[in-house]
């Protein structure tokens, strides 16, 4: 059975409407531009050809991680804010993000990260928390928030870094006209170094075996 030409085009877009679509409910994971830790490889954002292109990384808007503070306190959780900015000129925008996080020792994911509403998935030790269709901001101006809660891992592990891209698509359900952005923010402890004591160390100390002066 032989398809016609218009019968092939007809189904090849409502392939292409059923791949951007899903993308509205959730973008790939692994895709936040976080650089390479350790031996964890570097992640790549939807800024290329055949996701969301047209615009240079990072132009006319701003992505923002909210809420982290300088160092955190094991077990706390911290509410965090991702907000995104953009000059998207389109009708209908259509606003999506995910954000990650790890500790600088090795690249794995740290604490629990946790989004009301939001979509979850745990890939390679790592934690990702994206949009749905709920929180798509359609037809919104912005800039647009998402919540998410991240509990400080208890005992702490060292310094923690979180990692988002955001999306502003012009709802064309096309690669062109979309605007991406990244954003990095990294949070310490106060994780003291444990040394060692020796004899040796001790009676080489400026304070031991001396008399006052």
């Amino acid at each position: 059975m032989f398809r016609t030409p218009r019968l092939i085009l007809v189904s090849s877009l409502l392939v292409l409407l059923f791949v951007f679509s899903a993308q509205s409910a959730a973008p790939p994971v692994q895709m936040t531009g976080a650089p390479q830790i350790a031996t964890v490889a570097a992640e790549s954002t939807c800024a290329k050809v055949g996701c969301h292109a047209g615009n240079p990384l990072n132009s006319q808007g701003k992505l923002e991680i909210l809420g982290l503070p300088d160092r955190y306190v094991p077990g706390t959780d911290y509410p965090l804010t991702v907000r995104l900015s953009a000059s998207q000129t389109a009708a209908v925008p259509r606003w999506g993000f995910q954000i990650t996080n790890a500790r600088l020792s090795d690249g794995i994911g740290s604490g629990t990260l946790a989004g009301a509403s939001l979509n979850l998935n745990l890939v390679n030790q790592r934690t990702y928390i994206s949009q749905n269709v709920s929180h798509l901001y359609m037809g919104e101006l912005g800039p647009v928030e998402w919540q998410i809660t991240w509990t400080a891992p208890n005992p702490a592990e060292g310094p923690v870094a979180f990692y988002a891209a955001g999306c502003v698509a012009n709802g064309s359900f096309t690669a062109a006209g979309d605007f991406v952005y990244t954003a990095g923010e990294t949070t310490g402890s106060d994780i003291v170094p444990v040394h060692h004591i020796t004899w040796g160390r001790l009676k080489s100390a400026p304070f031991i075996g001396r008399g006052k002066p």
